[in-house]
C-alpha cells in the first residue's frame, strides 16, 4: 500500500471511532474543540431513584380509552341513559306561623329591641333586628309590630294582638 493511502484509511478509522465514541456518549460533542479531539469525557450521572419520570403525552391512552386493555373485543360501558327533564321542583310548602308573641318593645335611642317567647311561654327572648329567633329572623321592630322573616314568608306580630289601640 502506498503512504497516502495508507494515511487515508488510518484517518478514516480514526474518524470513525471517535464519532462511534460520541455516539455511544463516551465524548462530549461540544467539548470536542475545547478539550481536544479524542479525549473522553465523564459519563452523564444517573438520575436519582426518586426523580419523576416524565409520561407520555395522554392523547397516546387515546386507545386505551376507546378499547380497553386485555380484550380486543371489549369496549367502554355505554353511556348513561339521558335523564328526562324534570319540572320545576313544587314549591315549598311554607312554614308554620311562628308560635311566638311579643311582650314588650323598647327603643333605646335609635336602637329597637323586642321581648318574646313561644306562645304562652317563659323562656324569654331579647331581639333586634338581624336576630334569629326558634328559626325566624327578626327583620324591623316598630312600636307596636315585630316583623319577622323565614325563607320567603314574612309575618307581623302585634305587641298586644287581643287589644285594639284607639286611634
Amino acid at each position: 500500500m502506498r503512504a497516502g493511502t495508507r494515511r487515508a484509511l488510518l484517518l478514516l478509522l480514526a474518524l470513525l471511532a471517535v464519532l462511534a465514541a460520541q455516539r455511544a456518549g463516551l465524548l462530549d460533542p461540544a467539548a470536542g474543540a475545547s478539550a481536544g479531539a479524542g479525549t473522553p469525557t465523564a459519563a452523564p450521572a444517573p438520575a436519582p431513584a426518586d426523580a419523576p419520570v416524565p409520561l407520555p403525552p395522554q392523547e397516546r391512552y387515546a386507545v386505551i380509552e376507546e378499547r380497553p386493555l386485555f380484550m380486543p373485543t371489549r369496549r367502554p360501558p355505554a353511556p348513561p341513559p339521558p335523564q328526562p327533564a324534570t319540572t320545576a321542583a313544587a314549591p315549598r310548602p311554607a312554614p308554620p306561623p311562628p308560635d311566638l308573641e311579643v311582650h314588650a318593645i323598647v327603643r333605646e335611642g335609635e336602637r329597637w329591641l323586642a321581648m318574646l317567647s313561644r306562645a304562652r311561654g317563659t323562656d324569654f327572648v331579647q331581639a333586634e333586628p338581624g336576630d334569629e329567633v326558634h328559626g325566624w329572623t327578626v327583620t324591623s321592630i316598630g312600636p307596636e309590630v315585630v316583623e319577622l322573616r323565614s325563607g320567603a314568608r314574612n309575618v307581623r306580630l302585634r305587641l298586644r294582638p287581643e287589644v285594639t289601640l284607639p286611634r
